[in-house]
């Protein structure tokens, strides 16, 4: 069984819980969790829009995300640098397939 080392100091805000629980999952519940909501955003979004704007949307508010993360110190930057490279190539792909389309 594995324990947990118990919370230090007062949890009396979120920040401090969430800053807790991310100790406990050795930084792995944010990371875990924007990608989570990433890709439930783009496949839901796939239902009503094109795949590839689908795509971008999703990686734009993931980017979002992650930068607001990584100001509160709880994302690493490679996982917000992934983020704005998928913003990139949801940019690229949507434009691709509008320019492709339309011609």
């Amino acid at each position: 069984m594995a324990r947990y080392a118990a919370p230090t100091g007062n949890l009396s805000t979120t920040s401090d819980l969430f800053i807790q629980i991310n100790s406990w999952t050795d930084s792995y519940f944010f990371p875990a969790m924007v990608f989570s909501l990433f890709f439930i955003m783009w496949i839901r979004l796939s239902f009503t829009q094109p795949v590839n704007r689908a795509f971008a949307v999703s990686s734009f508010i993931g980017m979002i995300f992650t930068i607001l993360l990584r100001l509160a110190n709880v994302i690493n930057t490679q996982i917000m640098v992934t983020f704005i490279i998928f913003t990139g190539i949801g940019i690229v792909w949507a434009y691709y397939e509008n320019t492709r389309g339309s011609g």
